[in-house]
C-alpha cells in the first residue's frame, strides 16, 4: 500500500486497486480513498479470464503485480489475462521471487496458494517461482516486448523486478455453452473442445470487466 501515497502526488486519472477478496479492498476503501479520488477497488482473480470480472480490458496504462502471478495454475494463461486489461503498449510491472529458499517454503508453503502450480515444468523445482530466464522467455512468447529487469543485483537475494509492454494482442480463455459444442462436434469432431482462445488485436472495453493485481490509468 506505500505505492498509494506516492500516486496521490502524480497526475493519475485512475488507480484500480484489486484482490481476490474484499477484505483488503474494503481497507483501501477506509484508509486511502478519501485522499485519493483516483482510487477505486474491484475483485479480480487473474487466473481467470477478464470477460466474466469487474474490470474493463484494452485500459489500463500500467498493471502492477506484487509476488502474486506465481499463485496461480498456470502462469502463459495468467499473463494473458493480465495482459487483456493493458492498452497497446502499456506496462506490466511484476515483484516476483526469484530462487527457491527455505524460509519463503517453510513460510509460505503452508498456504494453498504456494501449491497451485500445474505447470510443473516452467518453475523451479519444488517450487512456484520462476526464473528470471524462464519469465523473459514465457514473456517474450506472450507478446512482450522490450523485458527489463531494472534490479538484476536483487536477484541473488531471491527478489527480482520485471517490466514487460503488451503488444496489445490479447488471448483469452472463452467456455463455449453445451449446445455450441454439440454442434460444432457434430460437425468437425476433431477440431472444436470444450474450451478455446480468442485472439485479437485490442478489446473493447464493452467485452471485458483487472488474484490481486493493481492497473495504473494515467491522464
Amino acid at each position: 500500500m506505500k505505492l498509494i501515497p506516492l500516486l496521490e502526488k502524480l497526475p493519475v486519472e485512475e488507480y484500480c486497486y484489486t484482490d481476490v477478496s474484499r477484505a483488503f479492498l474494503a481497507y483501501a476503501e477506509k484508509h486511502h480513498q478519501p485522499t485519493f479520488p483516483a482510487l477505486n477497488m474491484a475483485v479480480f482473480d487473474a487466473s481467470k479470464s477478464i470477460a466474466s470480472q469487474s474490470i474493463a480490458g484494452d485500459h489500463y496504462d500500467v498493471a502492477i503485480a506484487a509476488n502474486v502471478l506465481h499463485a496461480t495454475r498456470n502462469i502463459r494463461e495468467t499473463l494473458r489475462n493480465a495482459k487483456a486489461t493493458l492498452k497497446n503498449q502499456g506496462v506490466l510491472l511484476l515483484y516476483e521471487i526469484s530462487a527457491w529458499s527455505l524460509f519463503s517454503h517453510l513460510t509460505f508453503g503452508l498456504l494453498e496458494g504456494w501449491w497451485l502450480h500445474e505447470d510443473t515444468a516452467v518453475r523451479l523445482p519444488n517450487s512456484p517461482a520462476l526464473a528470471p530466464e524462464k519469465w523473459r522467455q514465457i514473456l517474450e512468447e506472450e507478446g512482450f516486448e522490450p523485458i527489463f529487469f531494472p534490479a538484476e543485483q536483487a536477484h541473488i537475494s531471491g527478489q527480482q523486478i520485471i517490466a514487460a509492454a503488451s503488444n496489445g494482442c490479447v488471448r483469452q480463455r472463452i467456455e463455449w455453452p453445451a449446445q455450441r459444442i454439440e454442434a460444432f462436434a457434430e460437425n468437425a469432431p476433431e477440431q472444436h473442445s470444450s474450451s478455446d482462445f480468442l485472439a485479437h488485436g485490442h478489446l473493447p472495453a464493452s467485452q471485458g470487466k483487472p488474484q490481486s493485481a493493481s492497473t495504473v490509468q494515467a491522464r
